[in-house]
């Protein structure tokens, strides 16, 4: 195997360097747990007698940065002022806060009869509880840190990969 010619190597490592400071400012740092995580999924596949693939490293830098994006929404709603979500929370549920909806179009309601419907008193009860706003707000949280997570850990992973280029001068996953 011949070895590579420094020019790439030097392209790679200063594109993954400005990619890495790229995403680490636009992500807030979450980018950065990307390369710990295929650190670590290196680690545990090579304990294991295992070979490290593409996808299940990849797979475990959006992981690590999902859970670094989880724990910035944890250290946002902690250093919330007191009492802001419970406003917050009591505003979204207020009989001032809740509009009366416009009325489907005609179309829809031809097709979906039970679109023009309004919700019972049970289904309104449950949709205002203390519970279900719980429970939808950790889903939606959880929800935007896959999200997040799996941009930041892309584009870490990817720098980490380019990075990784130009110090051995091979692309390892």
């Amino acid at each position: 195997m011949t070895t590579p010619q420094p020019a790439p190597r030097l392209l790679s490592g200063l594109a993954g360097a400005l990619l890495l400071l790229l995403a680490a400012v636009c992500t807030l740092g979450t980018s950065l747990a990307a390369p710990i995580g295929s650190f670590i999924a290196q680690r545990i596949t090579r304990r294991k007698g295992r070979p490290l693939t593409w996808g299940t490293s990849w797979l475990a830098a959006v992981f690590a940065s999902s859970v670094a994006v989880a724990l910035g929404f944890a250290l946002v709603v902690v250093s919330a002022p007191p009492g802001a979500i419970l406003r917050a929370e009591r505003a979204a549920a207020s009989p001032s806060a809740v509009e009366p909806t416009a009325r489907p179009p005609e179309w829809l309601t031809h097709l979906f009869p039970q679109a023009a419907q309004r919700p019972g008193p049970i289904t309104e009860r449950v949709i205002h509880s203390r519970a279900f706003m719980l429970y939808a707000g950790l889903l939606g949280a959880a929800s935007a840190s896959a999200f997040f997570g799996a941009i930041a850990g892309s584009l870490g992973w990817g720098a980490a990969r380019l990075l990784g280029y130009a110090f051995s001068g091979r692309f390892a996953p």
